[in-house]
């Protein structure tokens, strides 16, 4: 029996938009009415996949500033007064649509569906484990309040064979699929929204003679799917989850170069597995020679398969 789902991703950093992508995609293919929201820079990739979206406020939590007052500043003026108009928005939205299942990485959005009492799903790909106190302890309230008052945590992974506990269900990483052909080349270099260093790092490479691209850099062209260019690529270098799922599920090694300390608590989880085809580095000069060594010699290629299955199946 078709549903009528409702897809609304966080709009701060484009990774949330991407892994929305594959989502989509597989919902729609299985002939359910899907309605998408979000906003923010990522909506240029979901729209040049061919959904609409429906807009409403967006923020960005973390200001351009990196001190204390700024964040505070910041949070007072901007942060709060928009996401309570979206909070607003979200709720006569769904209200208004009436969707049979919502799914969501938006914390606003998944609390509308707690009050209208509408089936909801939480998109993850943090576990508590991840982080050190508060943080851990923050997120572990996080995902009690969303099994209390929600259905369940679907929660994308590279280790998707690992057991969840009870109310949460793994799926492989969402990656954003194409069939595009890309002329090889050595390095792909993926910043995301906070990578500090890349242009550096790119600027060395090419000074050795290698062939790199940079995510986001003036000479790229936005793309409407990324595993075509992370195929293409003899390794990437990677900050956030949704980067690191395009590579892995494009069969590219990955070296994973954290800055924020979510993505801190993935390298770590990464670093404590044998994960093959996937690497972690904690500076330029090791991405660096990381990045060499895999286009000198070579390097172990994961296999992972597009999790919008599995993750769908979950849904369902």
């Amino acid at each position: 029996m078709a549903d009528k789902i409702a897809l609304v991703y966080w709009p701060d950093t484009t990774g949330h938009a991407a892994r929305s992508i594959p989502i989509a995609k597989e919902v729609e293919s299985r002939g359910h009415d899907l309605i998408m929201a979000g906003g923010g820079f990522g909506s240029r990739f979901v729209e040049m996949n061919g959904f609409e979206l429906q807009g409403f406020a967006e923020f960005e939590m973390l200001p351009d500033s990196k001190s204390k007052l700024g964040l505070i500043k910041h949070t007072l003026a901007d942060t709060l007064p928009k996401a309570l108009k979206r909070f607003r928005q979200l709720f006569g939205w769904l209200r208004r649509e009436k969707p049979d299942k919502v799914v969501t990485d938006d914390m606003l959005c998944l609390i509308c569906a707690f009050v209208l009492r509408i089936e909801v799903y939480r998109i993850e790909n943090w576990t508590p484990q991840m982080f050190s106190f508060p943080f851990s302890s923050l997120y572990s309230l996080y995902d009690r309040l969303t099994l209390t008052f929600g259905d369940k945590i679907v929660l994308t992974s590279l280790w998707p064979w690992e057991e969840a506990r009870e109310g949460v269900e793994r799926s492989g990483p969402l990656a954003q699929e194409g069939s595009e052909q890309v002329d090889q080349y050595d390095v792909l270099l993926m910043p995301g929204s906070f990578g500090e260093e890349f242009g550096e790092i790119r600027s060395e490479l090419e000074e050795n003679g290698y062939k790199v691209k940079m995510v986001g850099a003036d000479d790229w062209d936005t793309k409407a799917s990324m595993t075509p260019q992370t195929k293409a690529a003899e390794c990437t270098v990677c900050c956030g989850f949704s980067s690191i799922a395009d590579s892995v599920v494009g069969g590219t090694h990955c070296i994973v170069y954290p800055h924020l300390f979510l993505q801190q608590g993935i390298a770590r989880s990464i670093e404590e597995r044998d994960l093959n085809g996937v690497e972690v580095a904690h500076t330029k000069d090791q991405v660096l020679k990381a990045a060499k060594r895999c286009v000198e010699s070579s390097c172990a290629q994961p296999e992972y398969e597009n999790g919008a299955e599995e993750f769908v199946n979950a849904i369902e």
